[in-house]
């Protein structure tokens, strides 16, 4: 199968004049997160060298300084961290991967190419490994992104084993003890130091735990209120943060909650007659991408040898959602592979009605983009203005 999607800025407009062009993309050229290290180099070099110029991989000439990109995460960017975790969220069967070089699943919540993998490869640096499944693949750095993960360690425990945020965060200080081990302490400090670390964490607190019971109150609904519960989400997010600036950090970017109330599982669960949103889930998301971005502004304030970034991906998809012919999609509402209305229940190939067309939807599943809203997410993030970026976009701060 080939896909044609890329996009192109036409002038000086905002989000909405962003439009699909046409480009050939075999999106079969993904590699699958295979473990051996000269695997790995070779299927990234292979796929790179095929997809140069074809949309949103650009050459090693185009790069900037960071030479890694380290990704802290859930199920929206884990590259298969889940396959070694006892788990109910699993993303290692069929039909998840078919749009692979292999077409089998590789632990990737996607038919395809998640945002980070792309991102990394407009970076001219290869898709970032899953850490556990590749723990010395490092100097281009890699993912700790953990299906059902959030920033509270209790968010997911019903999912079993997950990575949350400040365990993530010391696989990172492993990492960094390696890269001192293999290269020396001030080599090691300049690759931290210049690499871009993109986190994306916060869905699941909000869908798995705070709003985890469809039917009433869950229980920290009934302990805290929405600004308390919003609170210490920020609170936590911060220290873990700090830890990673102790660490070496310089480079943040900081990935908005995406648009909670409009996934097809979300809309199964509120009965949507129309496809209309769980409004009262994104009002809480979106005040709490507020409190995210007032977080990112403080910490500039008073870091000036980092650089932190907002990145508004609830912005970039609401807008998709509420015009989606305009960005080359037709369907907004239900999922490609799932059951029950709007697909909105986990996708099983056994029981599952699978589309046969991906780039037509923004969801692949109950909750997860397909490879085409991921491409263009990461168009955005790359290229994108205020207000879908604040202050920079990646591709300035990876040239940083």
């Amino acid at each position: 199968m080939r896909l044609i999607y890329t996009l192109a800025h036409q002038g000086s407009s905002p989000l909405t004049s962003w439009q699909f062009l046409v480009y050939g993309f075999d999106v079969g050229r993904m590699c699958r997160g295979i473990r051996e290290d000269s695997s790995i180099d070779r299927c990234n070099t292979e796929a790179q060298k095929a997809n140069v110029g074809h949309g949103y991989i650009q050459s090693e000439k185009r790069a900037g300084r960071s030479t890694a990109l380290f990704v802290f995460g859930d199920s929206l960017l884990d590259p298969g961290n889940d396959e070694k975790l006892i788990t109910l969220a699993r993303a290692d069967r069929p039909p998840y991967g078919r749009d692979l070089i292999d077409h089998h699943p590789s632990g990737r919540f996607c038919n395809g190419l998640l945002s980070s993998d792309i991102l990394a490869s407009l970076a001219g640096l290869p898709y970032p490994p899953a850490y556990l499944l590749d723990k010395e693949n490092i100097m281009s750095g890699t993912s700790f992104a953990s299906s059902g993960a959030g920033i509270m360690n209790l968010t997911g425990y019903q999912l079993l084993q997950r990575i949350n945020f400040v365990e993530q965060v010391g696989f990172f200080s492993e990492v960094r003890k390696k890269l001192m081990d293999r290269v020396g302490r001030q080599k090691a400090q300049e690759i931290v130091s210049k690499a871009v670390f993109l986190v994306c964490l916060g869905n699941n607190d909000y869908l798995t735990n705070y709003f985890g019971n469809p039917w009433g109150l869950s229980s920290e609904q009934r302990k805290l209120p929405p600004d308390e519960f919003r609170t210490l989400l920020i609170s936590i997010y911060e220290s873990n943060l700090l830890e990673l600036y102790g660490l070496g950090a310089r480079k943040f970017a900081l990935v908005s909650l995406s648009v909670i109330g409009c996934i097809p599982l979300e809309l199964l669960l509120s009965r949507s007659h129309d496809g209309s949103c769980n409004m009262v889930i994104n009002q809480e998301v979106r005040r709490f991408n507020s409190d995210l971005l007032a977080l990112a502004l403080k910490l500039q304030a008073a870091h000036r040898d980092a650089h932190f970034t907002f990145v508004n991906s609830y912005n970039i998809v609401s807008k998709v959602i509420k015009n989606p012919f305009e960005y080359g999609f037709k369907y907004a509402a239900e999922a490609c592979c799932g059951a029950g209305p709007y697909k909105g229940l986990p996708c099983y190939k056994a029981i599952s009605s699978v589309c046969a067309n991906a780039s037509e939807y923004l969801f692949w599943d109950f909750a997860h983009p397909t490879e085409a809203l991921n491409a263009l997410l990461a168009n955005r993030y790359w290229a994108g203005t205020f207000p879908d970026v604040s202050s920079m976009n990646l591709q300035e701060m990876f040239a940083l």
